[in-house]
């Protein structure tokens, strides 16, 4: 039994299983994560650490053409930066240690390594010299331009 990339499926001409909803799936999860101050509910660590790692898995199986591919520039900033704050959000989450003292066991410290081993693994892939055409976070400049130059530091 052969194991068959999705980025070389995609490159022979094979439709990518995420083409027809990536994008949107980015969207929601990123919308999901983002945390506002003013919402009343707060939202389980169980229930982040879900839409984080689905976040995680399609930013490393998807494209940059199928995420950005032919929306208008706006569009395309729009979705990078929505990312970007994402992504910003759980390196503050890695570096506060205000509450290390006494951290509640309500899933706080498991949500912290959820965060870092996702840093790691976003780090790493757009760290690499991976085939250009892999996923987003290898394919698109701005993407690892961010993350060398904003996450790394």
């Amino acid at each position: 039994c052969k194991r068959v990339e999705m980025g070389s499926m995609f490159v022979l001409g094979h439709p990518h299983p995420l083409e027809s909803f990536g994008k949107e799936a980015v969207r929601h999860l990123c919308s999901f994560l983002m945390k506002e101050e003013e919402e009343e509910e707060e939202v389980s660590y169980s229930v982040q650490m879900a839409a984080m790692k689905g976040l995680e898995s399609v930013l490393l199986s998807t494209p940059s053409i199928l995420l950005f591919g032919n929306d208008e520039e706006e569009k395309k900033e729009e979705m990078k930066s929505l990312i970007c704050k994402i992504v910003t959000q759980w390196k503050e989450t890695v570096l506060n240690e205000e509450e290390e003292e006494e951290e509640e066991d309500n899933g706080e410290r498991e949500w912290k390594k959820t965060c870092a081993k996702t840093l790691g693994s976003l780090l790493g892939r757009s760290l690499s010299d991976a085939d250009p055409t892999t996923c987003v976070m290898d394919d698109d400049d701005d993407m690892k331009f961010f993350m060398k130059n904003d996450i790394l530091v």
